[in-house]
């Protein structure tokens, strides 16, 4: 562990601090296993995200000033993340730990330095652009979208050459460093703070969706799902899809709840009767935040999910992103008699306490092979 023999200087830097998203409950972990080193972040907005971080020391860039809200940090000035990681000085540290899907990994870090990168998914902006083209795309925004992914995939390739080690979230997600990067990646799950969940005995009668409205997120499937059962849905999140969405709605029981408390989260999943899960996810914490809570979820076969919802026990899952599909593992799992205890004991093997004690190691480890191998140079 780190500090047995030496306290190496450690910084980390983490894309945007302006979401209660599962990048910000790592980068939460982070803090609690290191609760005096600063964070450096494009922006901060303490509101929009958790409050563990009102303590921390954080260091932003020049783009605070125009933060006003996460929809203007993360849609209309993103691109200014880069040369605001472009600033930061890190020469007086020994280890910049990254937490990124983006800018975080492009910090300039000084060859002395080591850099960790723990990745969540190689840039999707990049890498998957079709995931950013819905329906109402038009041919000339098709095709501006297409050039602009191509030149980004070469910047985001040149970026991954500079960063001397990866870590990532899954399995998934390390074959996808491997295919984009050419790079190995150590698979450290991402956690769950497992002893916050809460447990009901008997479900309600409503199913859930936790997620922000994007389009790959395929929300419009629990929609239309749910309006030809006539089954409550309740839906928690914000995006810019939502008019959009509200506008599918035939259905008296579905609700759009926006963003909720974390206190209140933590009841519906709780009480749902299960979570719906339709998208695919590089990882995804919201099957396991769903499962801490002995709750199942009804996910899309595909992505991070496969890794953290075995089938037919602590969920189930359904082939192809269609309403049929879904409605299919919708009357599968009413079938099913779920094992509370059985949902809950899959997801502990996610906890906090778990990720913290393997990215420490990994990052004495890697310093010291750093360390090691600079002194050959």
């Amino acid at each position: 562990m780190i500090g047995i023999h030496y306290q190496p200087r450690l910084a980390i830097a983490h894309d945007a601090l302006v979401y209660r998203g599962g990048a910000e409950r790592v980068v939460a972990a982070l803090l609690n296993r290191w609760p005096d080193v600063p964070i450096y972040t494009s922006a901060y907005l303490p509101d929009a995200t958790f409050d563990v971080f009102r303590t921390a020391d954080i260091r932003t860039s020049f783009m605070q000033r125009v933060a006003r809200d996460p929809n203007t940090v993360m849609r209309r000035i993103f691109p200014l993340m880069v040369p605001g990681f472009w600033s930061f000085d890190f020469s007086g540290y020994d280890v910049v730990l990254s937490s990124a899907a983006y800018a975080a990994k492009a910090s300039r870090v000084p060859r002395s330095v080591c850099h960790i990168c723990y990745c969540y998914s190689p840039l999707r902006l990049a890498w998957r652009p079709q995931d950013y083209l819905g329906p109402q795309t038009g041919r000339l925004m098709r095709r501006i979208i297409l050039a602009f992914a191509a030149a980004l995939r070469r910047w985001d390739y040149q970026v991954a050459q500079r960063v001397d080690y990866f870590a990532t979230t899954c399995q998934n997600v390390a074959w996808r460093i491997k295919d984009c990067y050419h790079r190995e990646a150590e698979v450290i799950h991402a956690p769950i703070d497992f002893a916050r969940y809460r447990v009901h005995p008997e479900p309600g009668d409503y199913y859930l969706v936790v997620s922000r409205l994007f389009q790959y997120k395929r929300v419009d499937l629990a929609i239309e799902a749910m309006n030809q059962l006539g089954q409550p849905l309740l839906i928690v999140g914000e995006g810019p899809r939502r008019d959009e969405l509200e506008r599918l709605v035939h259905n008296s029981h579905i609700r759009f709840l926006g963003n909720v408390s974390e206190d209140e989260l933590l009841r519906l999943y709780a009480g749902c009767k299960a979570v719906l899960f339709p998208q695919e996810e590089d990882y995804g914490l919201v099957p396991l935040e769903a499962q801490a809570s002995g709750r199942p979820v009804i996910a899309y076969g595909a992505g991070g999910a496969l890794e953290t919802i075995v089938d037919g026990e602590t969920g189930v899952f359904f082939k192809e992103q269609t309403i049929s599909a879904l409605l299919e593992a919708i009357f599968r799992a009413d079938r099913i008699d779920f094992n509370q205890a059985r949902i809950r004991q899959n997801a502990a093997r996610f906890d906090i306490a778990v990720f913290v004690d393997k990215i420490a190691a990994f990052v004495d480890e890697k310093l010291q092979e750093f360390r090691l191998s600079s002194n050959r140079r």
